[in-house]
């Protein structure tokens, strides 16, 4: 594989940390190093992951993992970072990107228990579309 392309950095609340997606392993997955000058790289998801955000006080960060489901991991950042395990939240069915700055499908309260979900909402059917064509202006004398 080439270049490796990396997304969605997310500096966390002390400012020391950042989160972010990179492809560098072929798959996505979600990454911590220190910020503002990178030294060292852990792997916070396993299995797929993008999106990454900190819950206010950095001690957890949510991400989208394989097969679309919200995922949660606790996370410490005394002397050096470490992860607990990966907990599933709930299914986000998010929508495609409308441009290249749409870049989260969802963002977390400070707290960590509630979530704003950009979701994809099938409608039950497909509105009408009406096109006229060769419509004359109306000009006032």
């Amino acid at each position: 594989m080439g270049q490796a392309s990396e997304t969605n950095g997310q500096i966390s609340p002390d400012g020391k940390w950042v989160a972010y997606a990179s492809n560098e392993t072929g798959d996505w997955e979600v990454y911590v190093t220190t910020f503002p000058n990178p030294v060292g790289k852990w792997q916070v998801s396993r299995g797929g992951g993008t999106e990454p955000r900190w819950r206010g006080d950095g001690k957890e960060i949510f991400y989208i993992g394989p097969k679309g489901a919200l995922t949660a991991v606790e996370v410490s950042t005394e002397a050096t970072f470490s992860t607990g395990a990966a907990s599933p939240l709930f299914q986000v069915r998010g929508r495609a990107p409308i441009s290249s700055a749409d870049l989260f499908t969802y963002d977390v309260a400070p707290d960590g228990k509630r979530f704003l979900v950009n979701r994809y909402v099938k409608p039950d059917h497909a509105q009408p579309l009406t096109v006229v064509l060769n419509a004359a202006t109306e000009t006032s004398p």
